[in-house]
């Protein structure tokens, strides 16, 4: 590749004349944002990383554990494969690492011959006249500077450009690089300190609890559009604007309705799936087309038996029997007795696509279902666990009427999860709002 120092001279000349001509360091403002924002190409810092991937210089990270991240995760790839480990779309996660080298380097450039040029004096009274001679030292120190901290393979948490969202808790991550290794790092706000994290298990890959059916009349839908409905769940399990884009999040969710409202309600992203009939099975997920039909549309295999359908536009799948529909509907003061909340959930079942009706015989069912956010992309997770598949079909979630023995049981998570009575549940108290001044 090109020498390092020669291709950041390159990218700073165009701006080198209006940084000359500047009057005092306000006047340095605009050409350095503009550098700052348009620092060098990430292909340049890709070609060079894939340099110091040869020799053996970079480091996985040693605190991702389960967490999903596919900046992290691209950069483990790269540091143990180079190019070919990674797609060129990833370039830009592998470059990140460096992009904050650039504006760290220019930063503290800029700043230290401040700091040189201007007195005490000076900085009370406002005055911040530059000297020509020290400015264009600066300038041309510059490359070195920058190529210096590139090389140094240090960045420390607030220079990097790469913060994740921790998938698991929903943390704020940042990512210090540490020769040549990038570590995960939180802000501890009562410091104000940069803490490095613990590497955190997501735990067996699939979950497991148990509800009963007391009529056997399973509704599915992504939520119950109907009157009354959150109205009554407002009674039964107040929105505590939960952080559901984590792990946590999520499977908390999942278990505060299933205790308190008595139904599950499981994140699959946007993806709704089809329900699949099989023998004493109900599977949730998608089909692989082409196990079905050739590319000429022909039909060449049997597919599972469809059941239904549940069209996902809030993301999560919502499994209930009727009767704790019902329950939830007469906890608010929307429908005038018993008959009229079931007409209500008839009507909706019935005239709702992607809303979908299964009579079952009253008594236990078994759910099965990835934790967290997986269930948007299983990725064959029941057939790693020794769910026998049928022709292509990728589960998102399994419903039995009885354990599944099939499944490797180190591979689910018994959740404890008892199932709660809507009659009975009371929601927690609205937290008290500091800026209310009705008192």
């Amino acid at each position: 590749m090109p020498d390092l120092r020669q291709t950041i001279a390159a990218r700073l000349a165009p701006e080198m004349d209006a940084l000359l001509a500047a009057p005092d360091f306000d006047g340095l403002n605009k050409p350095l944002k503009k550098l700052m924002r348009d620092p060098f190409g990430k292909e340049t810092l890709v070609a060079f990383l894939a340099e110091k991937q040869a020799e053996g210089a970079l480091k996985p990270c040693p605190n991702l554990g389960d967490r999903r991240s596919p900046a992290i995760e691209a950069w483990n790839r790269f540091a143990a494969g180079g190019l070919e480990a990674i797609k060129p779309h990833e370039h830009r996660h592998v470059a990140g690492m460096l992009d904050g080298a650039w504006r760290d380097a220019l930063f503290s450039a800029v700043w230290e011959t401040r700091l040189e040029m201007v007195t005490e004096g000076q900085r009370r009274g406002r005055s911040e006249a530059l000297d020509p001679v020290a400015v264009r030292t600066m300038l041309e120190g510059l490359p070195d500077h920058i190529a210096s901290r590139v090389e140094s393979g240090k960045l420390d948490p607030d220079m990097t450009d790469c913060e994740i969202h921790c998938s698991i808790t929903g943390e704020r991550l940042q990512v210090e690089l540490r020769d040549w290794q990038p570590v995960l790092h939180r802000l501890d706000l009562t410091s104000a300190n940069f803490v490095e994290v613990e590497a955190i298990s997501a735990g067996p890959p699939l979950r497991h609890m148990e509800m009963n059916l007391p009529t056997g009349e399973l509704l599915l839908a992504d939520w119950f559009r109907i009157p009354g409905f959150n109205e009554g769940m407002e009674m039964i399990a107040r929105d505590v604007g939960r952080e559901l884009n984590c792990d946590d999040g999520a499977e908390e969710q999942t278990r505060e309705y299933f205790e308190k409202a008595g139904f599950a309600h499981i994140s699959v992203g946007n993806t709704s799936p089809t329900i699949y009939r099989d023998g004493e099975l109900l599977r949730l997920g998608h089909h692989d087309e082409e196990t079905l039909y050739d590319e000429a549309g022909k039909r060449i295999a049997e597919g599972p038996e469809e059941a239904g359908c549940v069209c996902t536009d809030l993301w999560w799948v919502t499994v209930a029997d009727k009767q704790v529909i019902a329950d939830i509907l007469m906890r608010s003061d929307q429908h005038a007795d018993r008959a009229a909340a079931e007409a209500a959930i008839d009507a909706y079942v019935e005239g709702s696509w992607g809303v979908t009706r299964i009579q079952l015989e009253p008594g236990p069912l078994h759910v099965y279902f990835p934790g967290g956010h997986a269930g948007s992309e299983p990725d064959g997770i029941f057939g790693k666990a020794g769910l026998p598949g049928i022709n292509g079909l990728d589960e998102q979630i399994v419903l039995s009427r009885r354990p599944i023995a099939a499944l490797d049981p180190e591979m689910v998570l018994e959740t404890g999860f008892t199932q709660g009575d809507p009659v009975t549940a009371v929601a927690a108290p609205a937290a008290e709002d500091e800026n209310d001044l009705s008192m």
